[in-house]
């Protein structure tokens, strides 16, 4: 991607390819949401792809900084239900 979001890149085919893959990865693994950033808090993929290229500062992306480490982590919803 070198820092480019998915909406970003300039041939079409490679957005697609890695739509593609990620979206197959979110059916695999039976997630609800997939994100990837980069190291300034950009997210440059999203699931809800009105979120690619706002920055995030939530508890997903914390722990994902903090350990250099791609993981899973639950979101507490303002109604205190988890996903």
């Amino acid at each position: 991607m070198a820092d480019k979001s998915v909406v970003d890149l300039p041939d079409a085919s490679d957005a697609k390819t890695l739509n593609d893959a990620f979206a197959s990865e979110v059916r695999e693994l039976n997630l609800l949401e997939l994100k990837v950033y980069d190291l300034t808090r950009r997210v440059l993929y999203a699931t809800h792809r009105d979120e690619i290229g706002s920055t995030e500062n939530g508890d997903a992306f914390k722990t994902v900084i903090g350990t250099g480490k791609a993981g899973l982590v639950t979101k507490t919803l303002p109604d205190g239900s988890q996903q």
